[in-house]
């Protein structure tokens, strides 16, 4: 039986140092779309926090935005289906060039996942999949490739405060909450998302100073994720659901360390 094991919880929460700590691309074969995304905007000179422009809402069909010209011209596309609110909800304005980006990023991560019926090690889906739908989409794509094979599906969540701040409210007041915190947002405010920025700034300063490609994601982005929380169950197919409390304000410690160069970012979650 093979084992698959899902990684869920918001950007910078240790979910790509604990699928290291589990034994990485060694032991392990990795979905993370986070790489995928990383090679294609390689291919194309561009980075991972460019993918999430968007035109001004004031932009129209065929538009060139000053300043945006390298992205294309203003596009009509398809929403993903995780951020549609209602049966009305389907469209978006994008960039003709981004989206090709997006496309070819797709394609790649299809592969990705369709690989994986080769593979006899261990999967890790190291992404935040927090919706059901989202995870459900997953498993579906992951029988899809391997119908000749049986499944051991376990999920370790990492469970953090910004995860409950839409608790309750239904998804036209969710879209209400969303709105108003990036009209009126706050980290004094709201202090949840404070380590999150913190992780953020940190993270990018190391692979800038190594190098590496930052990946800006900005707080609007951890707003939509935590509004699509949904816990999960045993129902989706979980034979066993592990939930993780990560310390973050260590996490922040431990990255400032490791940018001064004394310390690996490893201990601060889960170990096996």
């Amino acid at each position: 039986m093979q084992k698959i094991r899902f990684l869920v919880g918001l950007p910078g929460t240790g979910k790509s140092t604990v699928s290291e700590n589990l034994g990485g691309n060694d032991k392990n074969y990795i979905i993370n779309r986070d790489n995928v995304v990383d090679s294609v905007c390689s291919e194309f000179g561009l980075n991972y926090s460019e993918t999430f422009l968007t035109p001004n809402e004031n932009s129209k069909i065929g538009d060139i935005e000053e300043g945006m010209e390298k992205y294309g011209i203003v596009i009509e596309i398809e929403k993903p289906s995780f951020m549609q609110k209602n049966e009305n909800d389907k469209t978006m304005l994008s960039f003709s060039n981004i989206s090709k980006i997006r496309e070819k990023i797709n394609i790649d991560f299809q592969n990705l996942i369709s690989n994986s019926s080769k593979q006899d090690k261990p999967i890790i889906v190291d992404m935040t999949m927090l919706s059901i739908s989202e995870r459900e989409d997953m498993i579906k794509k992951i029988k899809i490739g391997n119908l000749n094979k049986n499944f051991d599906f376990s999920v370790i969540l990492f469970e953090t405060p910004s995860l409950k701040i839409f608790k309750g409210l239904t998804e036209d007041n969710k879209q209400l909450k969303i709105k108003e915190l990036q009209n009126n947002f706050s980290y004094e405010n709201y202090g949840v998302f404070q380590n999150h920025k913190d992780i953020m700034e940190l993270r990018n300063k190391y692979l800038i100073e190594n190098g590496l490609p930052s990946k800006e994601i900005p707080i609007s982005v951890f707003l939509s994720l935590s509004s699509r929380f949904e816990m999960p169950t045993k129902e989706e197919g979980f034979s066993n659901i592990r939930i993780e409390k990560p310390n973050l304000s260590k996490f922040v410690q431990n990255l400032q360390s490791k940018i001064e160069g004394s310390l690996e970012v490893r201990d601060f979650v889960v170990k096996k």
